[in-house]
């Protein structure tokens, strides 16, 4: 890709990988973009230079992150760092330099991070309501199925220990007792996510709420009786 030869060729970083829904290859029905992110060490490399340097934006954006940081699992990103680094160093793949993603090992997941990440979840969920409410319902479908399929996601790691780095591992791994009342709603969050077109109800935007506070409760009791406890 020629924007990334030109991000190589200006600031010489120690790494350039792809990752996120393009990295996953599991989110193109919606049109994603591919995330870069741009490891450099010393010099600063500001998230503003990468735009300016960036000759495609339509398809590609850049990201910097500082390797000292990186290393440690630190990036300041809206997210939760352990899930984020956990997924990013399970999916990511260099695309030009040093293969820093491909050696570093992961971090580890403890109960309280699902607090955090449910959180987050929870965010997407309600801002699902305010799109479908407001008549948006592309981000409406976006936000819904997100949150209800990482949401359930939080769940697979609470009880199974595992990580499903994808949407379809998602779903292959909802089996349990603990997601009967909530399948239905699953695959209502997959149908959308492979066929955007499809119809999104005010049931199920309700519905998706409940199942993420449903996921909090299941959370908190586990860090309740067994404390902040490692779970990968």
């Amino acid at each position: 890709m020629k924007a990334v030869e030109s991000v190589v060729d200006k600031f010489k970083p120690l790494s350039v990988f792809l990752y996120g829904s393009g990295a996953r290859r599991d989110a193109k029905k919606f049109g994603t973009d591919y995330e870069m992110g741009v490891i450099y060490r010393g010099k600063k490399i500001s998230r503003m230079d990468l735009v300016k340097a960036n000759t495609d934006p339509a398809k590609a954006r850049f990201y910097p992150f500082d390797y000292k940081d990186f290393r440690k699992h630190k990036a300041y990103v809206p997210f939760i760092d352990p899930l984020f680094f956990y997924e990013l160093l399970t999916t990511a793949r260099t695309l030009a330099r040093e293969k820093i993603v491909e050696t570093l090992p992961k971090p580890s997941i403890c109960v309280a991070d699902l607090i955090g990440e449910i959180g987050f979840e929870k965010g997407f969920a309600f801002a699902a309501f305010l799109d479908w409410r407001n008549g948006d319902l592309m981000m409406a479908k976006n936000h819904f199925s997100k949150s209800c399929l990482f949401g359930a996601r939080c769940l697979i790691i609470l009880h199974q220990r595992k990580f499903p780095a994808s949407y379809t591992e998602i779903i292959r791994l909802s089996k349990g007792k603990e997601f009967r009342e909530w399948r239905g709603l699953l695959r209502q969050a997959m149908k959308i996510r492979l066929k955007p077109r499809t119809k999104l109800g005010k049931s199920d935007v309700f519905d998706n709420m409940a199942f993420l506070s449903s996921v909090r409760e299941a959370i908190t009791e586990v860090l309740k009786k067994k404390g902040n406890i490692r779970l990968l």
